[in-house]
């Protein structure tokens, strides 16, 4: 079993022109770019040498030349300590623009992981598999994946809410042939953008899909009324 811990450095997508791709897809008004790099210029600070990704190979998976490859990714907890004192201060709209920011770093990191995976394997990501995402690949799952990579800075209490709030753990299944599309869990190939099995809200979903029970990743309740952040955005 081969572990390796690779910086991702995302915070150098924080460009104007990347912010300026969170605006349109978020509608905030044009006037909202300003603030948005203003949050953006706070979140480069959280993120500098807390953001990365764990990857896990299992021993068989070079001799088979294919299998699934545990991941566990993060933007670090410095996201939730600059998103609590957003909150603390009133200043929601900022935290807003965090949540909308951080789901698209991810969105970037799950691409900057494929990439990792063929610079070093020659081999292509077919699709990534998200615990609670599949009958194969139940919630419970989770708490087993951040224990394989041997790290403890991300973790998980026993409803798996994850800790720090932005980071993800999955399956990336990778092969040496041609990189196809891959179903319901979500394809790899085309860019971030295409994978179904993420969540499209920006990284508002703790478990990275819909179908897992829409947990907040700020104040960890259901978005279903019970939720005080969304609420408070809503009005």
């Amino acid at each position: 079993m081969e572990r390796i811990y690779v910086e991702s450095r995302l915070w150098t997508f924080l460009t104007e022109e990347f912010l300026t791709r969170v605006r349109r897809k978020y509608h905030y008004k044009e006037q909202d770019l300003e603030q948005l790099c203003r949050v953006a210029a706070d979140m480069t600070i959280c993120l500098k040498k807390q953001e990365g990704f764990w990857v896990v190979f299992p021993d068989e998976i070079k001799e088979q030349g294919t299998g699934l490859v545990t991941v566990v990714m993060t933007l670090g907890a410095g996201i939730d300590i600059l998103q609590e004192r957003y909150q603390r201060t009133d200043r929601m709209l900022e935290s807003y623009m965090v949540e909308n920011i951080s789901g698209e770093l991810l969105m970037e990191g799950y691409r900057q992981f494929g990439e990792w995976i063929a610079s070093k394997t020659q081999w292509k990501v077919k699709a990534f598999h998200f615990p609670g995402g599949e009958k194969a690949f139940p919630l419970e799952l989770l708490p087993e994946l951040l224990k394989t990579t041997g790290q403890q800075k991300v973790t998980c209490n026993r409803e798996c809410c994850m800790q720090p709030k932005k980071s993800v753990a999955f399956l990336a299944e990778i092969s040496a042939g041609s990189c196809e599309k891959a179903g319901e869990s979500g394809s790899a190939c085309g860019g971030a953008g295409e994978m179904r099995g993420v969540c499209e809200g920006a990284g508002e979903m703790r478990g990275a899909r819909e179908g897992m029970g829409a947990i907040c990743a700020t104040c960890e309740k259901r978005r279903d009324g019970s939720c005080e952040f969304w609420e408070n955005l809503s009005k």
